[in-house]
């Protein structure tokens, strides 16, 4: 049985050609990643997959993560201007089933499989096996899902927690709020905690001057320490990631842990172990002890949305769509 599997981000898209479970152990024939801003839609890019798998005989099942809420069989991405339908995709590629999950519903399930090796601890706390779990990463937006244990396996609910609006803490952080208000007039957290997000909390520390600056760019500098405004961005934003994990702790009791996922998450992984992030994580006043006790984890895998698409599709698709 030849099945396609994607994890669609809002820069990146990874596929895998996989079979099984029909040979009695899952086998991963083809791997690739792409820019999608290469490509004027997905079809096109699928179709370029394929090609570079060689010659398929049938594909049995297409699933597909996508960054966008997912419902019914037509989905419009978020942050990407592509709409994917099933029906479509059936009939271009002769797709015997196709499945549509959130990508984060992905990544949860992804943490799931995920290598120990892979795991940074940035608040140590007993983790409960079977607790509920919540995954959430920043990249080009911000996304938020929760695992429950039912029966014999954990199921992902995926979420749209990133779009919830942000509540400054501080002086500096009004500012920000009205800073962002006028370009956005709503403001997200996923508007601050994002690759783009960066962009914007280093030109609201301090105008670019017309330079064309990117989020990696600004991680850089502050790194080293040779651009004073990407230091105070990036402060900021592990202060403000940090107070928006906490108040994870208080939604959803992650006793099972929280995992933090994503492009952007790994890459700023010096200041999420930083006092910055981890004091604003703590500080829930009354409440501060659940975030004390939240056992809390940096996921350095960047095929962990994948690697969540292939559990789902073998797992769960499967099943639940026979």
């Amino acid at each position: 049985m030849n099945i396609i599997v994607a994890d669609i981000g809002g820069t990146n898209s990874r596929l895998a050609l996989i079979e099984g479970p029909a040979t009695g152990q899952t086998v991963i024939r083809h791997q690739q990643s792409y820019v999608n801003a290469l490509f004027a839609d997905f079809e096109t890019l699928l179709a370029t997959f394929i090609a570079r798998c060689g010659k398929i005989s049938e594909i049995s099942l297409l699933c597909l993560a996508l960054p966008a809420p997912v419902k019914g069989k037509s989905v419009t991405l978020t942050n990407i201007d592509w709409t994917l339908r099933q029906k479509h995709l059936g009939e271009q590629f002769s797709i015997g089933e196709i499945i549509f999950i959130n990508d984060f519903q992905a990544a949860a399930l992804g943490t799931t499989v995920v290598d120990e090796s892979k795991l940074i601890t940035l608040n140590d706390a007993p983790v409960e096996p079977l607790g509920p779990r919540a995954v959430i990463g920043a990249g080009t937006g911000l996304g938020v899902a929760y695992m429950h244990w039912l029966q014999t396996s954990f199921r992902a609910f995926a979420t749209e927690g990133g779009h919830v609006d942000f509540a400054p803490r501080d002086d500096i952080q009004e500012e920000l709020y009205d800073y962002l208000e006028k370009k956005y007039d709503r403001v997200s957290y996923e508007r601050i905690l994002s690759g783009p997000g960066l962009v914007d909390l280093y030109n609201f520390c301090k105008e670019s001057n017309g330079r064309e600056v990117t989020a990696g760019w600004v991680n850089q500098q502050a790194v080293e320490g040779s651009n004073l405004a990407a230091v105070t961005a990036m402060r900021l934003y592990a202060t403000i990631f940090g107070a928006f994990v906490g108040n994870i702790v208080l939604m959803f009791r992650p006793t099972g842990g929280i995992y933090l996922v994503s492009g952007v998450t790994a890459k700023t992984a010096y200041w999420l172990q930083s006092e910055f992030f981890l004091d604003a994580f703590l500080d829930k006043g009354r409440m501060s002890s659940l975030a004390v006790q939240t056992p809390l984890y940096l996921v350095n895998d960047e095929d962990t949305g994948l690697k969540g698409v292939i559990e789902f599709a073998l797992n769960q698709g499967l099943q639940e769509n026979r």
